[in-house]
């Protein structure tokens, strides 16, 4: 029995010297405190512990931050989903999703520590937000992007190439985003923000049409260029490409050669190669260069051959990245 008690006995005393280096949660009271003269209607309010002032500060700024983001996240979310599932678009839903969770990940702007206090041996910090000034900041870079995007559409309806419209209608998508993520906030603060002036269910809706409608032809000059054009048309696809191969169906051309060279490493066992990648990706409609792409891979394996082959298969991902990163831009 003495030596459960004894046991018992330390482990809260362990617990509680932990506690000292992992400041608790604040209690209500502490933070009532705090938050003295600072209107719930006219701020948003975070408070942090820390045994420095600046640990306080960031755990201030942090804590207002979570708790504000989840809700944009969850809201952003929620009003994504409906509009995609409306436009029969579903298939954009992780990449719009990845799009939110980086927005939205962005340090909060705006946040001030408005006071600081020690008590004992631990520093308190208020972090606050100010609801109006938040409000008016969030709907300018609203209107900056209503503009921008407004550019955009004029683009995409009176662009002479296919891709062209296709860039317009990708660009409009990532503004969307962008834009959805300050309406949100705006939302959250408890104010209502602008309606969008533009359909983002039509743009999402045509973005699959007009790239089916944008035959890509994949014209790389290899000593490998089977396996080259097999596995980035492949991959290509899989991303919801089409592939041609007559240049006068083609209204993107991707051009250019891949060299692979053997690499000069002495190793007893392991034979080096290296794949580089030298391309075009062209607007066949308008014969214009829209972006160049410059990519290498090294590879080892036991023959020369087989990692002559590698450095190429190794390399293709990476081709096919950007190649889309170009088409989309």
């Amino acid at each position: 029995m003495k030596i459960r008690l004894l046991i018992t006995a330390s482990l809260l005393l362990v617990l509680a010297c932990g506690g000292m280096t992992a400041p608790p949660a604040t209690t209500a009271g502490e933070k009532d405190k705090i938050t003295k003269g600072y209107s719930e209607d006219e701020y948003l309010m975070g408070v942090g512990l820390g045994q420095s002032e600046p640990e306080a500060k960031n755990r201030a700024k942090a804590e207002l931050s979570r708790i504000f983001e989840s809700r944009i996240k969850s809201e952003t979310l929620d009003m994504m989903r409906s509009v995609l599932e409306a436009s029969g678009a579903e298939q954009f839903e992780q990449s719009v999703e990845s799009k939110v969770r980086v927005e939205s990940d962005v340090e909060l702007k705006g946040v001030e520590i408005a006071r600081v206090v020690k008590e004992k041996s631990m520093y308190k910090a208020l972090a606050v937000l100010d609801r109006a000034k938040a409000n008016s900041e969030w709907r300018r870079r609203i209107s900056e992007i209503d503009s921008q995007a407004d550019g955009h559409m004029s683009t995409y309806r009176s662009s002479a190439t296919t891709l062209g419209r296709y860039r317009a209608l990708r660009t409009v998508s990532d503004l969307w985003v962008e834009r959805e993520i300050f309406a949100s906030r705006i939302n959250v603060l408890g104010f209502k923000a602008p309606p969008a002036p533009f359909d983002a269910g039509m743009v999402f809706k045509q973005i699959p049409v007009v790239r089916a409608d944008m035959p890509v032809l994949i014209d790389i000059r290899s000593d490998y260029s089977d396996v080259i054009r097999d596995s980035v048309g492949e991959e290509l696809g899989k991303r919801g490409f089409v592939m041609t191969f007559e240049a006068s169906e083609a209204a993107v051309i991707v051009d250019g050669t891949i060299i692979v060279e053997p690499v000069d490493i002495e190793h007893p066992q392991w034979k080096y190669a290296r794949a580089t990648a030298s391309l075009s990706v062209i607007d066949a409609e308008s014969g214009l260069s829209v972006s160049d792409i410059s990519e290498a891979r090294r590879t080892a394996h036991v023959s020369a051959s087989e990692a002559t082959e590698q450095s190429v298969r190794k390399l293709s991902p990476l081709v096919v990245d950007a190649i889309v990163k170009a088409i989309d831009k």
